[in-house]
């Protein structure tokens, strides 16, 4: 678990999803029913066990079409792809990975 704020003795956490993106390969780490947001703010760290590399990924949907944008990025320079990806009535967030070796995904996300 993450703590995300905290207000008035209030603390809120979000819960870390942990997804294993084997050696060249795509994943699906999360998936959401699009009509149930207006936006989805993720954190994600990407770690090889050695290396490691943060995202953080907001994504907008104003309700006819989705789109994202990466605004922060740290770390070691993976060669991982990151894409939000609509299938029917889902939202996706996809990772591509094109290394040699699987790569570890934690995320948290908060959804409006």
């Amino acid at each position: 678990m993450t703590v995300i704020g905290a207000k008035n003795g209030t603390v809120l956490i979000a819960p870390v999803f942990s997804v294993l993106v084997s050696a060249s390969s795509v994943v699906d780490v999360d998936s959401i029913l699009i009509s149930s947001f207006s936006a989805i703010d993720y954190l994600m760290s990407f770690s090889n066990s050695t290396n490691l590399r943060i995202n953080r990924m907001m994504i907008r949907n104003n309700g006819l079409s989705l789109s994202d944008q990466i605004f922060a990025r740290s770390g070691y320079n993976f060669a991982i792809d990151v894409q939000s990806i609509v299938s029917g009535s889902d939202f996706k967030l996809r990772v591509t990975n094109s290394e040699s070796f699987s790569v570890l995904v934690k995320f948290s996300k908060s959804v409006i």
